[in-house]
């Protein structure tokens, strides 16, 4: 909701039987309702702010026939609706716009991505301004991250937002309009959201604490749960070694995203100190004595190699371009990954006994997530939520699954003959799928569906990560054991 500032009349969205994502006014004095506006069902209203006279509502939306968001006004007399923005047609859009206090601009996020890592009414991108007079469109920020939270300070000359930064800390931060300087005055570790600032600064505080679930599988019985690594921190990207015994996985327990690993007869402990790095999937090398891991640093993403026997942390790839999802060869002797060399992503190939590490063009594939078995490559694309099969062979290439929310594009497992996946089945429940690769046969992991599926929800919804054992018997999974909202003053 959105109230005009005589604090006389309300707007809101609503979605209702007859009329879905629809916006109305409300008369708080007589209760009175009046229908302003309404959105095909397909593409939700992403928020709506008053003028300051009350005469006008900027609204985002998207619809069918123009699935990209931008920002309207829409006269509330009148009930004319005109479009103010134009981003490019390959990006989500522009959202939650915000009048300025004299209403002649209004702010928003141009997002190049929705929400990655929480549904929230925000998005991938910066902070723009557009001057409703002169139409002059002004980029405030140069931060392309998740912005949770947007608002005008009372004269007009600053912006306030909320960003979520590399290590995947949340900040507030107070933008100058004339001079473009920047101000951190407020950081948590906790998801910050919702901005408001009327003399005070208020906002929305989540405390999120993830763990991981492990449960004993069978085909046929229910599962049961169990919780591990109790210890404060947000975990991500579990692995199973290529031995049970052996576990490595992203953890914030030490203040910032690091890798861990945790082994039979050894205390879990951490193995990099990259304090403001974030780091992706870890993969075992086929003996279990490396690990390589990919970490991202200010939108750059470089390959790293741990040695548990020398102990030793090395770069392997350490370069301009971006270089992820690292996979061993059967033999360890190279090492497979995604790579933009070329302008696009591409697989590429390193001997990673050779002084020199070459890299050579493998596959002209476009993914960001995969796993090579035998000829075969099997991938996904977060732009597109499904898994595919190219063969190397005879370069057919076929669907494996599909039906997957584009946060699991990259949380999937594969273990013999058998890939493991998380699917959003009708009516929007989640399951863990365990599929033939040979037959296609599929198994729904969970024999009580109601149980399974309430603990899937928080299953790779924030942070991604499931992990099958060698034997095909334990899976390790990420959730988060709860939420406690809280509504935050904060004195400038």
């Amino acid at each position: 909701p959105t109230i005009t500032n005589d604090a006389k009349r309300l707007a809101y969205i609503a979605s209702r039987s007859n009329s879905a994502n629809a916006v109305y006014e409300l008369d708080i004095e007589s209760k009175k309702e009046k229908h302003l506006l309404s959105i095909d069902y397909s593409s939700p209203l992403r928020s709506l702010d008053w003028s300051p006279n009350g005469k006008n509502l900027a609204i985002s939306f998207a619809s069918i026939d123009d699935p990209i968001f931008k920002i309207h006004i829409l006269d509330v007399v009148n009930q004319n609706v005109e479009s103010i923005t134009h981003p490019h047609p390959q990006i989500f859009g522009d959202i939650n716009p915000k009048y300025s206090p004299y209403g002649d601009s209004i702010a928003f996020i141009r997002t190049q991505n929705k929400s990655l890592y929480y549904d929230f009414f925000g998005g991938v991108g910066d902070v723009y301004v557009q001057d409703l007079n002169t139409q002059q469109l002004q980029k405030v920020t140069r931060v392309n991250s998740e912005i949770t939270g947007l608002d005008w300070s009372e004269d007009g000359k600053e912006l306030f937002y909320i960003l979520m930064n590399e290590s995947m800390n949340f900040e507030i931060r107070r933008v100058n309009l004339a001079n473009s300087e920047e101000k951190i005055i407020y950081s948590s570790e906790e998801v910050l959201r919702n901005l408001s600032i009327d003399n005070k600064i208020t906002f929305e505080r989540h405390k999120i604490t993830y763990r991981f679930i492990k449960t004993n599988v069978t085909d046929t019985a229910s599962n049961s749960f169990e919780y591990i690594n109790l210890e404060n921190g947000k975990y991500w990207y579990p692995t199973f070694g290529n031995t049970d015994d052996k576990l490595a996985f992203i953890s914030t327990q030490s203040g910032f995203p690091e890798l861990w690993i945790k082994t039979t007869g050894q205390e879990t402990r951490q193995i990099t100190e990259f304090k403001g790095a974030y780091l992706g999937k870890p993969k075992w090398s086929s003996k279990d004595d490396k690990i390589v891991v990919p970490v991202t640093r200010k939108g750059n993403s470089d390959i790293y190699v741990y040695d548990l026997a020398k102990n030793e942390l090395v770069p392997l790839l350490n370069s301009s371009f971006n270089e992820m999802a690292p996979e061993w060869s059967e033999d360890d002797s190279s090492l497979y990954f995604v790579a933009d060399y070329e302008q696009k992503s591409q697989i590429w190939k390193i001997d990673v006994r050779s002084i020199e590490l070459v890299p050579a063009l493998f596959l002209d594939l476009p993914c960001d997530y995969f796993v090579r078995k035998g000829n075969e490559i099997y991938y996904s694309n977060v732009s597109k939520p499904e898994i595919r099969k190219y063969n190397l062979d005879n370069k057919s290439d076929k669907l494996v699954s599909s039906a997957l929310r584009k946060k699991d594009t990259r949380n999937w497992d594969i273990r013999g003959d058998h890939i493991y996946y998380i699917r959003l089945n009708p009516g929007y429940k989640r399951v863990l799928v365990k599929k033939n690769l040979t037959d296609g046969n599929e198994i729904t992991m969970s024999g009580d569906e109601a149980i399974i599926g309430y603990t899937l929800q928080g299953i790779s919804t924030n942070q991604p990560g499931i992990t099958v054992s060698n034997n095909g018997k334990t899976i390790i999974a990420v959730t988060y054991a709860g939420k406690d909202p809280e509504i935050m003053v904060l004195n400038r």
